[in-house]
């Protein structure tokens, strides 16, 4: 699980929630569960970040745009 967990802190999932998600999982909760949760805390705080800074994830799409055509 430590995958898991490096993964939410890659990603900026907050503390308190990797904290609880922790708890459960030493409650013995399944690696599935663990997993799903996770994916959603990931999703969760990439969807808070971009809501959050509109422009630079448009700006960022638009030169990602740009760059997928330079590679081929």
């Amino acid at each position: 699980m430590r995958l898991a967990f490096w993964l939410m802190d890659r990603f900026g999932v907050p503390e308190p929630l990797v904290g609880d998600l922790l708890e459960e999982r030493s409650r013995h909760r399944s690696a599935l569960w663990q997993w799903r949760q996770t994916l959603v805390a990931i999703l969760w705080t990439v969807a808070r970040d971009i809501r959050a800074h509109r422009w630079l994830a448009a700006r960022a799409v638009v030169v990602g745009s740009q760059n997928v055509g330079t590679l081929s």
